[in-house]
């Protein structure tokens, strides 16, 4: 749609609760080259939250702050969701924990180290536009750092919410996050 007018693209108006997917990649045109494996059904929708770490630089020659005042120092990202299908690997995932697969059952147990595994790579939110087009949001690396908590009650359908945070890459030298927003154009 090419018409910009306030409240008539509906190419750029984000609606409905879109996946949480892991193993997402973006190629070099910025295009997602694949949306990787859904992590399982949310309930009640999920969260996507990217926010610069401002630091405002002040002055006694004035009580207000101005244009250029502000230092970007670092930023965060992370992604919510409340999953209400919770498979063994992805519930070791949120636990930093190991699966162990026995006769009768698949066993989650801590692990004492945070291993290669317990790192998403490709972590995405996949929603759409009210006009049906894609918006994704890809964290290149993402680490659980919520946990789980899941509250049984009576007659209710359980969904705990998993707080995943946009992590750089190993060794990096540089003040900012590998997160990507895919928007339609």
């Amino acid at each position: 749609m090419a018409d910009t007018a306030v409240g008539k693209n509906t190419d750029v108006i984000p609606f409905g609760a879109g996946t949480f997917n892991y193993g997402a990649t973006i190629g070099t045109d910025g295009t997602l080259t694949s949306e990787g494996t859904v992590f399982g059904a949310t309930k009640g929708g999920g969260k996507v939250s990217i926010k610069p770490n401002l630091v405002p630089l002040e002055f006694d020659c004035r009580n207000v702050k101005a244009v250029g005042d502000y230092v970007k120092a670092g930023e965060e990202a992370t992604m919510e969701a409340p999953f209400t299908e919770l498979l063994a690997a992805d519930v070791a995932k949120y636990l930093i924990g190991t699966v162990t697969d026995k006769t009768t059952a698949k066993i989650v147990e801590s692990s004492e180290v945070v291993a290669d595994g317990h790192y998403i790579k490709g972590l995405a939110y996949i929603g759409r536009s009210a006009s049906g087009k894609k918006m994704i949001v890809v964290f290149d690396n993402a680490i659980c750092t919520s946990g789980i908590e899941l509250e049984g009650k009576k007659a209710e359908q359980g969904a705990p919410t998993v707080t995943f945070e946009c992590l750089a890459a190993a060794g990096t030298t540089e003040d900012k996050l590998p997160w990507h927003v895919i928007w339609p154009k």
